[in-house]
């Protein structure tokens, strides 16, 4: 055996089959000898298990109650971060959406009292084909007379303005809600 086959021999994890040979080789050459020393070595150190540090374990225990107590300490607001609550308030992409869509009614308003006019001519004509098609149900005086400052155009986009941000918490409750519902029981409690 040459020291090149002694190598390979070292590098496939020294097969038996080869290993009087091996040995004899390591016996002859010194460079061979102190590299199957060193595999030796290797080998044991490799097959002993790792000792951790005595108490390593109580730090690193330590530490994560450590950081726990820490986290209960920081108030909710620090915690989300060092920028002020208008500025998260603004980067959501809900509040971003709700100060481009309110750009956009201040900006087109005269569209936008013409949309809510459309719309309430709609409902209008809607509702006296509820009023003609209950005939006999209504009183011989006909629907009560509604306010004319809550036919405006710009009453009723104030309202539907006005009333946007509440359907959207209802919206945001109700998905609450059945996403609490969705879930399974253990995860629940």
């Amino acid at each position: 055996m040459d020291c090149a086959s002694f190598e390979r021999w070292l590098d496939e994890g020294s097969p038996g089959a080869r290993a009087r040979e091996a040995q004899a080789h390591a016996g002859a050459c010194p460079r061979c000898a102190a590299a199957h020393a060193v595999a030796l070595e290797l080998d044991a150190l490799l097959a002993a298990p790792p000792a951790a540090p005595a108490g390593l374990a109580d730090r690193v225990m330590a530490r994560i109650e450590r950081a726990r107590e820490a986290r209960a300490r920081v108030p909710a607001i620090a915690a989300a971060g060092a920028l002020p609550w208008w500025v998260r308030v603004a980067a959501e992409p809900a509040a971003a959406l709700a100060l481009v869509l309110a750009g956009l009614l201040l900006w087109t308003h005269d569209l936008a009292v013409a949309l809510s006019a459309g719309a309430l001519a709609g409902a209008s004509r809607w509702l006296a084909g509820v009023a003609s098609g209950l005939g006999d149900s209504i009183a011989a005086g006909g629907l009560p007379a509604v306010p004319h400052v809550w036919t405006e155009p710009v009453v009723v986009l104030g309202l539907a303005v006005a009333l946007a941000p509440a359907l959207a918490w209802a919206g945001l409750g109700l998905y609450r809600w059945s996403e609490a519902l969705a879930q399974p029981r253990a995860r629940r409690a």
